[in-house]
């Protein structure tokens, strides 16, 4: 939604999916780097996730946490890892994985059939007035009928 868009200092997700695909989806949330002319870091993604990463995503990451330190907790509990980037750094991976260019993003439209007047939404299955002016397209303008 676009009053989300370049809101947050801070996006916190974890390996529900591949890392570029997931920096699509955030990408236009964080706030830009630099945007206020001073020294203004912009968004941070956090992202959790253990296992191997591409190595498009390996080059940009600017902290490597391991769980097990960050929660203070006895090292080898967890394999997992907090990986943290920079605004710019997930604009970039979500370009160059071709990730936001795959990304549909449509806002709340009229469905079908759907009558909307003066503003009022109409209830699921409601009845709205005929429109008699409106000739309806039959594809048989000039069937006529025979008698056997």
């Amino acid at each position: 939604r676009r009053e989300h868009r370049g809101r947050y200092d801070v996006v916190l997700g974890r390996s529900v999916t591949a890392l570029p695909r997931f920096c699509g989806w955030v990408s236009d949330l964080m706030k830009d780097e630099g945007g206020n002319g001073g020294d203004d870091q912009g968004g941070r993604l956090i992202y959790i996730i253990g296992g191997e990463l591409e190595e498009l995503v390996e080059s940009r990451i600017v902290n490597d946490v391991p769980l097990d330190k960050l929660l203070q907790r006895a090292s080898g509990t967890s394999d997992k890892r907090a990986l943290i980037f920079n605004a710019r750094d997930v604009e970039e991976i979500a370009d160059e994985s071709g990730e936001k260019q795959r990304i549909v993003r449509s806002g709340p439209q009229k469905k079908k059939g759907q009558n909307n007047k003066g503003g009022k939404k109409m209830a699921k299955g409601a009845w709205s007035k005929k429109q008699n002016d409106v000739k309806k397209q039959r594809g048989y303008d000039d069937f006529q009928r025979y008698e056997s």
